[in-house]
């Protein structure tokens, strides 16, 4: 067989077998057609059967064993999870996996079971919810007036279970007492066993006291009281009552007698000492500490004034000078014979004023000496006493610094005299007020 022969065979084969392949799929289309008649076949061609020519899908493999469309209806050839037969109806490919039917929406539930009514709230409601629905796979729910119903609510009580209460009354004719509840626990609660009543013994009451005369009272003592006692009380055989039998007072401690008395001074003699809550009283001037301030010098926040001073072996004079930069930083106060604060400025400008009166100069001839004289007088707080022993003041002062100064001097010599000095500050607290230190 020579060579043109042979390729002219093989095209006639090669025709034959494409004419033959061509005749198989329009016949099976049409096979397919008259099984679904209603289907769009066309829209199908050989993609139904062939992901290409001549490789089948599943779908084309599934017709391929017995060449039966109606056999393999209600199979799922592609696993898409639709059958054949449904794809068909839907215009959707029954051998691609891609290619399915959107499933139809569920359908709105039209009949509802319940659960049974909660508890009633305290915003007297309760409500209930869905137990089933149906027809089944429905969506939906009833309207919210079904789930939800008005109702009367009762708030829960609990039972107490501890109790604080009231004192024991008196004992009655009947050997019992009893007291109340003052609280009781949880809040809220009601009922419990409270412990109201015990037995006791009953003693018959006996006659009262009324009134009373007292003995006089007693010294103060350290704890800043006093008492005395009861001499007599009335009506006659009573018993108990409310005698008055103690009352506040001001402690002053005991002051140790000095060995001997202080001496005059001799010449100017100053000490300044820090500040102390009472009076060292001693006959030595360098070992005194005349002036007490009381709680402010230990960190209170009272002042308590006193000036403890003597006894002097002689008569003498005593002035008491107040430095108080705080209230007037120009000027000096004194303590006058009649316990009054006065100003030295005012003093030495009383006695100025006098000086210049008419004649005045001409009569007293050393006018300054003279004046200096007066003002000495004028400040003297005692004169003639031979010891000191008083409170001065008791409260508070402004905010500052404070300087005390004791003067003693021989009523017999004006140049000569003993001066102490302590100080203390008054300073305000964080918040601003006014607080002794």
């Amino acid at each position: 067989m020579n060579r043109k022969y042979l390729v002219i065979l093989l095209t006639v084969a090669f025709v034959i077998g494409a004419f033959g392949n061509a005749f198989a799929v329009s016949s099976y289309l049409s096979s397919f057609s008259s099984t679904y008649p209603a289907s769009t076949s066309d829209s199908f061609s050989c993609s139904l059967c062939h992901t290409s020519v001549p490789s089948r899908n599943p779908y084309g493999a599934a017709y391929g064993s017995g060449h039966n469309f109606s056999a393999i209806a209600n199979l799922d050839s592609d696993g898409d999870g639709a059958t054949n037969l449904a794809e068909i109806n839907a215009g959707t490919n029954p051998g691609d996996p891609a290619s399915k039917p959107t499933p139809p929406p569920p359908a709105a539930c039209s009949s509802f079971t319940y659960s049974a009514w909660s508890a009633c709230q305290s915003n007297n409601t309760q409500t209930r919810t869905v137990a089933t629905k149906l027809p089944a796979g429905c969506t939906g729910n009833p309207p919210a007036a079904q789930l939800t119903q008005a109702c009367t609510y009762v708030p829960p009580v609990s039972a107490c279970t501890s109790f604080t209460y009231s004192a024991w009354n008196a004992c009655q004719s009947n050997n019992t007492q009893t007291r109340t509840v003052a609280s009781s626990m949880p809040a809220g609660c009601t009922g419990g066993s409270p412990l109201l009543t015990q037995i006791c013994n009953y003693v018959p009451p006996v006659n009262a006291c009324t009134s009373f005369t007292y003995s006089a009272w007693g010294a103060c003592q350290s704890n800043s009281t006093q008492t005395r006692t009861v001499a007599s009380s009335s009506p006659t055989g009573c018993t108990g009552g409310n005698p008055v039998v103690s009352q506040a007072c001001t402690y002053v401690p005991p002051v140790t007698p000095p060995t001997g008395a202080m001496p005059l001074p001799t010449s100017e003699e100053k000490f300044s000492y820090d500040a102390v809550a009472d009076p060292v009283v001693s006959n030595d001037p360098e070992q005194a500490k005349p002036i007490g301030v009381g709680p402010i010098a230990t960190g209170g926040n009272t002042i308590d004034l006193k000036v403890n001073i003597g006894p002097f072996e002689k008569p003498a004079t005593v002035s008491f000078f107040l430095y108080a930069p705080a209230i007037d930083s120009e000027d000096l106060y004194y303590l006058d014979r009649n316990y009054e604060v006065k100003k030295l400025s005012d003093t030495v400008g009383e006695i100025e004023r006098e000086s210049l009166s008419s004649n005045a100069v001409a009569q007293r001839g050393d006018d300054r000496n003279s004046s200096s004289k007066k003002f000495r007088r004028l400040s003297f707080w005692k004169t003639n006493v031979t010891g000191v022993n008083e409170q001065l003041y008791k409260g508070a002062f402004p905010p500052g610094y404070y300087a005390l100064v004791l003067v003693v001097k021989s009523d017999d010599n004006d140049e000569d005299y003993y001066s102490w000095t302590t100080h203390f500050t008054v300073a305000k607290d964080r918040n601003g007020d006014d607080h002794n230190d």
